[in-house]
């Protein structure tokens, strides 16, 4: 499937974050900016949206995944418990 959107993780000092970026988008004539091919019928219209929404919804997990994964390394004592002996 090709992806239009992912998640971006970043910080803010000692703050981390995610954001959702569009990843691939095309351009019209006027330059705005596109995230679904031409559609000429509802069923087009009807499946774009379905990928889009079902992609959003992917990344919605990956960016709350990352966002666990930056508040548990957070944790005093983090290290201390994730290495194995």
């Amino acid at each position: 499937m090709t992806r239009y959107f992912d998640a971006h993780v970043g910080s803010s000092g000692s703050q981390g974050y995610v954001d959702i970026l569009v990843k691939r988008f095309g351009e019209d004539e006027k330059g705005h900016k596109l995230i679904s091919p031409q559609m000429r019928s509802e069923t087009e219209v009807d499946r774009q949206v379905d990928l889009l929404i079902a992609e959003l919804n992917e990344v919605r997990e990956q960016a709350k995944k990352e966002l666990r994964k930056q508040s548990w390394e957070t944790v005093p004592g983090y290290l201390s418990r994730t290495v194995s002996s």
